[in-house]
């Protein structure tokens, strides 16, 4: 099983790191690449919601 945070891609290209991160193309590989390739390997893909996954946050 893999499990992907669902992120907001167009919020992270406006921080400081925006041009890194749309040159990295974070969201086509977990968009695209990474369901195809769970696909083929007969794996579970899956995203969660990104809010309370982390156990940093919920420690706080």
């Amino acid at each position: 099983m893999v499990f992907v945070g669902d992120l907001d891609f167009r919020i992270m290209a406006k921080g400081m790191l925006s041009k890194h991160t749309l040159d990295a193309g974070l969201g086509q590989f977990t968009n695209q690449i990474l369901p195809w390739v769970c696909f083929k390997r007969d794996v579970f893909c899956g995203k969660v919601d990104p809010r309370g996954t982390s156990s940093w946050y919920q420690r706080s």
